[in-house]
């Protein structure tokens, strides 16, 4: 299927770099890969483009053509095409290093993906060899004995609330997996289970996961199916289980205490992914609950609390 979009672009890669090692400036795709200025490691990188026109090649010759690949490919055009708007600088955009490749940006954002997960394990061994430390330095800072209770109810509540909340979604999503991998088997669509875990991961992620989720799908679909409409069935079955879910089941199990403005939701969620990526898009929410239970405690802040609600 690659060979199908990338053969001729690959190729172009090839001619302009070998005139670029007889002098020749033909397209200007390889200039970068003779700028002393940057690291050899980073022009090294751009190094599979001479092999791989030859690989792409032998594929065709070994494997023959696919006449699912056309269709494939335009799908997996349209989303590289979206991604490369929304993600990358647009043209004549003033870039700190113009010499670097973008896609190097993705390295970086790898490096900085982990960096996150690091210290979201750090933080959270932390806070869990810490106990009840911070419970106890706040009672000790409030003034009076009712001011104590007061917080270490709070603090009970806010556990025992974000345990039920965290309980039931997760309930909720191993089944949203579940139901959505075997519908995934029956179809026929391969590794019917990981597609049922990762929708389930997902799910977790307001909004934009469930979007997530019926793009790749898409996607697994269109590359598994013949027909058009064969390919389409898997996001649309997930797409009829999450509306199931989002506007009947997590209603009824969790209640109004924890029906939250999907406002408030979105903003929450922008923040918490600015701040804090992918750890802040999971904890969103719980954070969103501790919030609203706070306020629902204290009565100086109970409009804060309407606001929240639905």
């Amino acid at each position: 299927m690659c060979s199908v979009g990338i053969l001729l672009p690959q190729c172009l890669w090839l001619a302009d770099f070998g005139g670029n090692l007889l002098g020749i400036q033909l397209l200007g795709l390889t200039g970068y890969m003779f700028e002393h200025r940057l690291p050899l490691f980073t022009r090294a990188l751009s190094l599979f483009h001479g092999w791989l026109p030859l690989l792409l090649v032998w594929l065709l010759v070994r494997l023959g053509y696919d006449k699912r690949a056309w269709s494939a490919w335009t799908v997996l055009a349209t989303g590289s095409v979206l991604v490369c708007y929304f993600f990358t600088p647009p043209a004549g955009a003033h870039l700190a290093n113009p010499n670097i490749p973008i896609n190097l940006k993705l390295v970086n954002w790898t490096g900085n993906f982990l960096a996150g997960a690091g210290e979201t394990l750090v933080l959270l061994y932390l806070l869990l060899a810490s106990g009840d430390l911070f419970l106890q330095k706040l009672v000790r800072v409030m003034p009076t004995l009712h001011d104590k209770k007061r917080a270490v109810e709070i603090s009970r509540e806010i556990r025992q609330n974000i345990s039920n909340y965290l309980f039931s979604v997760s309930l909720i999503n191993i089944g949203l997996g579940l139901v959505v991998s075997g519908g995934l088997y029956f179809m026929g669509v391969p590794n019917a289970a990981m597609w049922g875990i990762l929708v389930a991961v997902l799910n977790f992620v307001p909004y934009f996961g469930p979007v997530a989720g019926v793009i790749v799908l898409a996607t697994v679909g269109l590359l598994t199916f013949d027909t058009l409409w064969k390919g389409l069935l898997p996001p649309a079955w997930y797409l009829l289980l999450h509306l199931l879910e989002a506007n009947l089941i997590t209603p009824v199990l969790l209640g109004r205490r924890f029906t939250l403005n999907p406002v408030v939701i979105f903003v929450s969620l922008i923040f918490w992914t600015w701040l804090w990526g992918v750890p802040g898009a999971l904890l969103s929410v719980p954070i969103l609950v501790s919030i609203k239970i706070i306020c629902d405690r204290v009565p100086a802040m109970s409009p804060v609390s309407e606001l929240f609600s639905r």
